[in-house]
């Protein structure tokens, strides 16, 4: 073989080389989220698993970025966002995001919207027809609450805390179900398993008919809201500064409040 033959082959041989070298670094780089797509940041929103449903889908419709939601329990997006995984959290407790602001991770959380706890029941022939037959010894109705793995379990614990001990054990006394997911409560409830389960009013908002909500006690403040900061390390602060406003008063908002939820 001549030395310009050998030369041209060499050539081709590292040609071949480098792009297989090359595609094989597309591959590995394409399983990343982009930064920039089609001209738009792309942000990444931790989001509490009760605001999974509601949040992915005005998330979709959100026009100045593309947005990436992942839905975790409470460890799950505190482990992502200290290892710099997100660019917005939106939480169904307010305690993890001050916690994190208190640690550096996270901006100031701000408040994004509201919701109340109420008593589920069957739209008809319900065994519960006031909140005080669960106080009372003549009604035998079975109920589910929240358990302590998540933001629902510990606002009811919270607000059952303002009941007398009497009370608070006469209803504790008809817990058969605990769960850390409102929806599951909501499905037992339909289900007929529980004749009536403490959740928020956009759980039963979202059955749209099947079930109904009974008002909690005003004593009790069953209030509960909604908070959204933007993490330190993100690469889009002013986007995901956007986003939040977003949440709080924009297109996301308007969704959000046509599901029930309430304003900031």
């Amino acid at each position: 073989m001549s030395a310009v033959l050998r030369r041209g082959l060499a050539a081709a041989l590292l040609s071949t080389a480098a792009l297989g070298a090359a595609a094989c670094g597309s591959d590995e780089e394409s399983t990343k989220p982009p930064l920039v797509l089609d001209g738009h940041p792309t942000l990444v929103l931790q989001v509490s698993r009760s605001l999974g449903v509601p949040i992915t889908a005005c998330a979709k419709e959100y026009a100045p970025a593309d947005v990436r939601v992942e839905v975790g329990s409470p460890g799950e997006i505190e482990a992502r966002l200290r290892q710099g995984r997100g660019d917005v959290v939106a939480s169904d407790d307010s305690v993890l995001p001050q916690r994190l602001a208190d640690g550096g991770v996270l901006e100031a959380p701000q408040v994004f919207a509201r919701d109340t706890l109420v008593l589920a029941v069957p739209a008809d022939d319900a065994e519960v027809r006031d909140f005080s037959d669960l106080t009372s010894g003549d009604s035998r109705a079975l109920i589910g609450i929240g358990d302590d793995t998540g933001a629902l379990g510990a606002t009811t614990t919270t607000a059952l805390e303002k009941l007398d001990s009497r009370q608070r054990e006469a209803v504790l006394a008809r817990v058969r179900t605990r769960s850390g997911e409102a929806r599951s409560l909501v499905s037992a409830v339909r289900g007929g398993r529980l004749d009536a389960a403490i959740v928020h009013d956009t759980d039963v908002e979202a059955t749209r008919g099947a079930l109904s909500a009974l008002p909690l006690p005003a004593e009790l403040a069953p209030e509960v809201t909604y908070t959204a900061a933007v993490a330190k390390a993100s690469e889009h602060a002013a986007d995901a500064a956007a986003l939040l406003q977003d949440l709080q008063s924009g297109t996301c908002a308007g969704q959000l409040r046509a599901g029930g939820f309430l304003a900031p």
